[in-house]
This record gives structure tokens, C-alpha cells and sequence, in this order.
């Protein structure tokens, strides 16, 4: 569990940073829907990526 949690955070540091270079491009343009489709994107994939599977 502690690897799955270290792998989210270091995801979630990587996508947040990627996103953060986006989004202030995105907000210079005033493309708010590209903005807030991206953030839902990134949260969704990293949900994705480590949800927890049940039997």
C-alpha cells in the first residue's frame, strides 16, 4: 500500500505540474472549457490508474 501511495503522489506531482503549464497557457487565451476539461482529465486518469479493486 505504501509503493501504491507513493506512486499517486509522485503522479499527482507530475500531472500537477504539467497541468499548471497548461492551464496559465489556456487562461492567457481565455479557453476556459479546454482548462477545466483538462483538470477533470487528470483527475480522472490518475483515479483510474490506482482505484482500488474490489472482489
Amino acid at each position: 500500500m505504501r509503493e501504491k501511495n507513493n506512486a499517486v503522489g509522485f503522479l499527482k506531482k507530475k500531472y500537477y505540474n504539467l497541468g499548471e503549464e497548461i492551464t496559465s497557457e489556456v487562461d492567457t487565451r481565455g479557453l476556459t472549457y479546454t482548462r477545466n476539461s483538462f483538470l477533470s482529465y487528470r483527475d480522472n486518469l490518475i483515479n483510474k490508474n490506482f482505484r482500488i479493486r474490489r472482489k
